[in-house]
């Protein structure tokens, strides 16, 4: 994991790139070459980011996978939360990097986190057969397909 920060920063007019930066840094690619997902960012509904995450991962051999419970494993994924920047006139989340339960990377300057924890998303090799949120907490099993560095 290489640690990259966001470019874009959240404000009333543009969203943030903090997942952009999160997925760079556990690839260990530039922020510029992951797509700007954040322009594609609706508040309710189906996002139409989604597939272009994919098509991304898929030139990796790789699929994003969100489980609903926080397997704390020693590889590095993405939580995602409140961000202690939300107010009450503009409530919105951020993603972080952890690994082992632990917050290793926030993307934004500030360095603060997130308030809670509210998804996980891990990233595993296309050719993953069986629904992944049901083995990630057997011990060994899936770790050697995670970039574990």
């Amino acid at each position: 994991m290489k640690p990259i920060f966001q470019t874009k920063q959240k404000t009333t007019a543009q969203n943030g790139n903090c997942m952009a930066a999160c997925l760079a840094s556990i690839l260990e690619i530039p922020i510029d070459a992951v797509p700007a997902y954040e322009n594609f960012f609706v508040n309710d509904g189906p996002q139409p980011w989604v597939p272009w995450l994919r098509r991304f991962l898929r030139g990796w051999d790789l699929m994003q996978v969100d489980c609903d419970n926080h397997f704390k494993i020693d590889a590095y994924y993405m939580a995602g939360g409140l961000s202690p920047r939300a107010t009450d006139e503009n409530i919105f989340d951020h993603a972080v990097v952890y690994k082992n339960g632990v917050l290793v990377h926030d993307p934004h300057p500030s360095g603060d986190g997130i308030l809670d924890e509210s998804s996980f998303s891990y990233l595993l090799p296309l050719d993953f057969e069986l629904n992944p949120c049901s083995f990630i907490g057997t011990q060994g099993y899936w770790e050697p397909f995670l970039r574990t560095g």
